[in-house]
């Protein structure tokens, strides 16, 4: 900010000069071509010649700046809509006042006029909301130095930069789709520092920011996605994906029932995704080829039921397809045989003039004591079956405590010898056998008696003795009827009203000759050929004056059923009679007609559900879950049904190594019985 000037003269005189003034006094002196310094601008420098004591006239010059300041714009950050400068105004003259004056210019380049932006005293500036990939122009004023002179900095062609393309490696990356209740929420990340902004399904409308690793929610299967970077200002190319439900449901078919020439299916569907649309349930012949199938119901619920065209005997194929909302599918299947339907106790006994007498020919006691079994009552619990003819003498069973029937022939025998404390050591406690003598043991006298009627009833209904009669599905088995189970079975079969009496000591029965046909085997075997009568559990109350104090006292007799169709008393010597033992079947076992008075017992366990899961393959080997609802054991084979190959499986357990085609038989078993099986065929193609 200092000037110095050089003052030369050719008169040879010497020189004096004074600053901004003339006043004597204050000259000082200056050699030819000697400089005078430290001026400013704006002063005046006065100067005149000197001879001796005379002055010569001053001459006067006026120091000024007239150079413009210098001024440096340099380019800082450039971004895609913005640009960073920085200032430097310097002045070699009169030098820069304290605070100048900055003023910044931008234009377009190719543009002609500059729109100023700023004006301040900051030495930088950020030009803002510039367009990407924009070459501009920058001019800053800088107002000034200490003469007043205004210098000029310009900077031109600097090209904003552009913002990242969706579409490059990691500037928009979206993340797996999230599924809940049939819509989907996507993450959203950018490896950049720009906004991300999308819209759905176009491009034209708003778009809505989101932060980075933001979510965007509740997306309808078939949704696109259209997301790209954005400064505030700019944006670059969109990036895409479609929100698509490429994921097959799964269905399990949890239970598939049959009643009559019906399948009940009862199946779950299940679909995280956009969620199960619609059951189609078909059917085939378990030997027919695929193409086979025919579609018998489509719907929202995992029921169905199946009614027309199957037939008795049959093994069905049933095939449950699900679809999704996106039109996915998922299918699973699983054979069931339409079995003839079963009868139950309840059946039976609604309807006793077509099921008692019937023949149940497949029960099988422990022994084979040559007679056949047939029905003979249900109380609507339980089925009783009566051997057809009398017991050969070598099956009888010993007493529990040793007793021994009398032999009079090979089918006759008599209670000659029964123990007086039968009954004392062996108790009838058994509520169920209490049950068939009802009349009779409801009278708490009962129970103290010792006559021998009541030994040989314990006899006869030893349930420990008569074991040997007991088959899978029975629960126990007596030495022969009881009164009650005869008359209670013979009144609903032949609708008749017989009364039973029993008091204490027994039963009052001396029906006269025929009161029972003769012609139904079931109650009365009339030929002789074997036995004359046919023991009765029962006691008979029958008392005899004893002639002295008129009390009656009871003899040993127990009922029994005559070759003419009359009941009446047996005492304990009577050598004609035979026994016809009864079985009590146990409360879940049904039937199953063959044919005409001949029935099959269908299942000792009761007939419960075996669940096949989906099968889970990996490359080529598959593995499957096998449930049920029971609590019985599971227990399966594969590619074979023989008799002694089972393998038990725990419950919800799963079998392994399957290939495509293998076919896995289960049943249900409590051990020692089992129920058909059920079986299902690993199909890769569902």
């Amino acid at each position: 900010g200092k000037a110095s000037i050089q003052v030369s003269t050719t008169s040879g005189y010497e020189m004096e000069y004074q600053i901004n003034g003339t006043t004597e006094g204050n000259w000082t002196s200056i050699t030819n071509n000697g400089t005078i310094q430290n001026l400013t601008h704006g002063n005046t420098v006065n100067v005149r010649l000197v001879n001796g004591s005379k002055r010569g006239q001053v001459q006067s010059t006026t120091i000024q700046d007239t150079v413009n300041p210098k001024v440096t714009v340099t380019k800082g950050e450039v971004k895609t809509n913005s640009i960073a400068v920085t200032v430097q105004a310097t002045d070699n003259e009169s030098g820069m006042t304290a605070s100048p004056t900055y003023t910044y210019y931008i234009k377009k380049t190719s543009e002609n006029d500059y729109q100023q932006k700023a004006s301040n005293q900051t030495n930088g500036y950020t030009f803002e909301g510039l367009e990407q990939e924009t070459s501009y122009d920058i001019k800053v004023e800088v107002q000034g130095d200490n003469a007043g002179n205004k210098g000029e900095g310009t900077l031109t062609n600097i090209t904003t930069e552009k913002i990242t393309s969706g579409t490059e490696q990691g500037a928009i990356t979206f993340g797996d789709p999230t599924w809940s209740e049939g819509q989907a929420s996507i993450q959203v990340s950018t490896n950049t520092n720009y906004k991300i902004e999308y819209q759905l399904n176009e491009t034209t409308g708003n778009w809505t920011q989101i932060e980075n690793n933001g979510t965007i929610p509740n997306i309808p299967h078939n949704t696109t996605i259209y997301a790209r970077l954005t400064d505030g200002n700019n944006h670059g190319d969109h990036a895409s994906t479609t929100i698509k439900d490429t994921v097959n449901p799964t269905v399990t078919i949890q239970s598939l029932t049959t009643e009559d020439t019906t399948i009940q299916i009862t199946a779950k569907g299940t679909d995280n995704e956009t969620g199960i649309n619609e059951y189609i349930y078909s059917i085939k012949e378990s030997t027919q080829e695929d193409s086979s199938y025919i579609e018998k119901i489509r719907n929202t619920t995992g029921t169905a039921t199946i009614e027309e065209g199957l037939e008795i005997g049959k093994t069905y194929t049933v095939k449950v397809e699900v679809t999704d909302k996106a039109n996915n599918t998922g299918k699973a299947a699983q054979n069931i045989e339409i079995k003839k339907p079963a009868i139950s106790s309840d059946e039976i006994s609604n309807n006793p003039k077509e099921y008692y007498g019937g023949v149940v020919s497949n029960y099988e006691p422990k022994i084979d004591a040559e007679v056949n079994w047939k029905i003979l009552y249900s109380d609507g619990k339980n089925i009783y079956l009566i051997a057809d003819d009398y017991v050969n003498y070598k099956y009888l069973p010993e007493g529990s405590n040793g007793f021994i029937l009398n032999k009079n022939s090979n089918y006759e025998a008599d209670f000659l010898s029964v123990p007086s404390n039968y009954y004392r050591n062996y108790p009838i406690t058994d509520e169920r056998l209490k049950a068939l003598n009802s009349e009779f043991f409801k009278n708490e006298k009962s129970h103290n008696v010792n006559f021998g009627n009541i030994n040989m009833l314990a006899y006869m209904m030893d349930i420990n003795a008569w074991d040997n009669f007991v088959g899978t599905s029975a629960e126990y088995a007596i030495g022969g009827p009881t009164v009650e189970l005869l008359i209670n079975s013979y009144n609903k079969k032949h609708e008749t009203n017989y009364e039973i009496i029993s008091d204490y000591v027994g039963y009052e029965v001396n029906s006269a000759i025929g009161a029972f046909d003769v012609n139904d085997s079931l109650y009365v075997i009339s030929s002789t050929k074997k036995a004359e009568a046919m023991w009765l559990a029962s006691p008979n109350s029958l008392y005899m004056d004893d002639g002295q104090t008129n009390e009656f006292f009871h003899a040993q007799y127990l009922c029994g059923m005559g070759y003419l169709g009359d009941m009446g008393r047996r005492d304990y010597k009577f050598s004609l009679a035979g026994f016809r033992p009864v079985v009590c079947l146990k409360s879940e076992v049904e039937l199953e007609k063959q044919e005409d008075g001949i029935y099959h017992i269908v299942d000792t366990v009761k007939t419960g559900k075996i669940i096949f899961g989906e099968p889970t393959w990996e490359g080529d080997n598959a593995s499957i879950t096998v449930s049920t609802n029971t609590n019985f054991q599971i227990e399966y084979q594969v590619n074979k049904v023989d008799e002694g190959s089972w393998t038990n499986i725990a419950n919800d357990g799963t079998i392994i190594g399957f290939k495509d085609g293998d076919t896995v038989y289960a049943r249900l078993t409590d051990g020692t019985n089992h129920e058909d099986y059920t079986s299902l065929t690993i199909d890769n193609s569902l």
